[in-house]
Parts: structure tokens; C-alpha cells; sequence
């Protein structure tokens, strides 16, 4: 199975633990300050309600753009969503489409913006958008890759929570389906402590 084919059938998986009530972090619009010199970079990018409940503003600094939003995105949800800690950036690149150009210079060709991001097991997930803004492209992006793994905690809790609540209702037949189910998402990022806080909150119910 291609890595592409099994990200969306995890993908697929989400939708259906969550009955399609998904994150969808989207850019409506930021503030970009960057310093090439000192290899710094600064965001404020305003997020769409489309988000939800999520914070309305996220901030960072890294050494690019890229860099500097997924710090953004860690630093406003990784409290909320710990898995989000184990997390990293593995690959970053910008494939250009030379055939979608408008103009004779070429400079406004639709670029494909490549996001791949590591879980602490080595696991490699890739994500991509394109447009004619590499800068646009390279947060929508990482913002996609974030939305994505905040959706696979989100299902692990209620997976795990099925599974507490199946047990006390002596329904094994469901704690084995609501298993299995949650060794699929556990594919994406460690969950331990997840897991471990819900089992808690149901014990102490």
C-alpha cells in the first residue's frame, strides 16, 4: 500500500470516528516578517471560523516561512493536542509546473508545495497543495497537516472512549471492533498520554 493511499484511508477513518465534524484550520489571512539575513522568520496568520473553536490568531518565528507557521500551529494547539509534540518536519519542496504559466516570463506558473512530517516511530506523512503563491501554498499546507493530525487525536479519544464505555457495558464484541479502530489511528503519532487521561477521567466517573 502507497504511503499516499494509506494516508487517505486513515483520512477516511477519521471521518468516520468523528461523523465528518472535522478541523479544518484555514489562513485568512497573515502578516510575514522575514529577516533572510539572519535566517529568521516571523507569522501572524488570522485563521478562518472555518476553524472552530480554535484560536483565532497563532504566531511564531523559525527560519523560513514553513518553519516558522508549523512552530506557530505546535505553539497554539500542542496543550490541547499533545500529540502534536511528537511531530516533526521531515522533508519540505516546491515542484513548479512550467506548462501553467500566463505570462512570457513564466513567473506565474502554479507551483506543487510538498509537506512530509514524522511521527516518533519513523512513520512519514505527506501532504500538498498548489497555486501561484509559494508563500499562500507553504500554509495552507502545513495548516492541512496540522488540521490532519489534530483530527487523528481527536478520533484516538473517541475511539478510546468507546472502548472504556463498550467494556463497563460488557460488550466485547464492540471493544473488539473499537480496537481495532484504534490501532489504525494510533499509526499517526504517540498517544500514551491521551489514552492514559482518558482511561483516568473514566475511572474516576
Amino acid at each position: 500500500m502507497s504511503a499516499e493511499h494509506d494516508l487517505k484511508s486513515l483520512e477516511r477513518l477519521i471521518h468516520e470516528v468523528l461523523s465528518g465534524d472535522v478541523t479544518d484550520l484555514r489562513v485568512l489571512k497573515m502578516h510575514l516578517d522575514e529577516q533572510p539575513e539572519e535566517n529568521r522568520c516571523r507569522v501572524e496568520i488570522e485563521l478562518s471560523p472555518t476553524g472552530g473553536d480554535s484560536p483565532t490568531l497563532i504566531e511564531g518565528t523559525g527560519v523560513g516561512v514553513v518553519d516558522a507557521t508549523f512552530n506557530a500551529a505546535k505553539r497554539a494547539f500542542a496543550k490541547t493536542y499533545p500529540s502534536l509534540r511528537h511531530i516533526v518536519l521531515d522533508d519540505f519542496r516546491v515542484v513548479a509546473d512550467m506548462s501553467t504559466g500566463r505570462v512570457s516570463m513564466g513567473s506565474d506558473v502554479v507551483g506543487i508545495v510538498r509537506l512530509v512530517l514524522r511521527n516518533d516511530k519513523g512513520r512519514r506523512f505527506q501532504f500538498e497543495d498548489k497555486s501561484r503563491s509559494m508563500t499562500a501554498s507553504s500554509v495552507r499546507v502545513v495548516l492541512r497537516a496540522v488540521s490532519h493530525f489534530i483530527n487523528a487525536e481527536r478520533a484516538v479519544r473517541t475511539m478510546s472512549d468507546a472502548i472504556e464505555n463498550a467494556r463497563v457495558r460488557n460488550r466485547g464484541e464492540l471493544v473488539e471492533t473499537y480496537s481495532l479502530m484504534l490501532s489504525e489511528l494510533v499509526k499517526h503519532a504517540s498517544y500514551v498520554e491521551v489514552i492514559q487521561s482518558r482511561q483516568t477521567v473514566t475511572q474516576k466517573g
